[in-house]
């Protein structure tokens, strides 16, 4: 029972939170995972990774849902590119990382769907991995561990985040009905990046 309760309670976390990118603007995602994640921690739910890799999955929605600009655009390449391949860098470098590098080839995902056009799917499956790589680094840097128990992890890796972006795509088809249905897409620009893609 206990492990169902934690599997929800990351779900939550890994899925919806994110979702907030989606809803705001970057400074938005950035002060609401800020005020978020600091009264979580005031009341005693703080977490290893203090929730950084929820708050980089969110700029990846963010950055993904918003109109192109040169800004945009250049945000969207430090999210998508310069993090994933820094957490490759930092993983390797590290010498149990070094000897169980290919658990990082994970984070290429995001690297590559860079290159392709953007929609919800591959918006979320980037999210999930850009979480994935800063919360493995964190926790490679922070907790003991040994190379075969990351390598261990590679099947159970690709089921969680698919699973993820799975849940993240119907969360976001989802709200995206609700919103259509109770016509808010008038005054809420929130999901009216979804009707680009369906």
């Amino acid at each position: 029972m206990g492990e169902k309760v934690s599997y929800i309670y990351f779900l939550f976390f890994a899925v919806l939170i994110p979702l907030l990118g989606v809803n705001v603007k970057i400074r938005g995602s950035i002060l609401g995972t800020i005020i978020f994640f600091a009264v979580r921690y005031l009341f005693g739910f703080g977490a290893l990774t203090f929730g950084i890799p929820t708050a980089c999955a969110t700029l990846c929605w963010s950055v993904s849902t918003e109109k192109q600009t040169r800004y945009t655009n250049l945000f969207c390449g430090g999210i998508n590119l310069l993090l994933p391949l820094s957490a490759m860098v930092l993983f390797y470098v590290h010498p149990v990382g070094k000897v169980a590098f290919v658990y990082s080839l994970y984070w290429l995902i995001p690297v590559v769907l860079y290159f392709f056009p953007r929609n919800i799917f591959n918006t979320a499956l980037s999210s999930t991995f850009i979480a994935h790589s800063v919360g493995s680094v964190i926790w490679l840097y922070t907790m003991p561990s040994i190379p075969e128990k990351w390598i261990a992890l590679l099947p159970i890796v690709a089921f969680e985040r698919f699973l993820c972006a799975m849940v993240s795509v119907l969360a976001i088809l989802l709200f995206s009905r609700v919103f259509s249905i109770l016509k808010l897409y008038k005054n809420n620009n929130a999901f009216s990046f979804v009707r680009n893609y369906l």
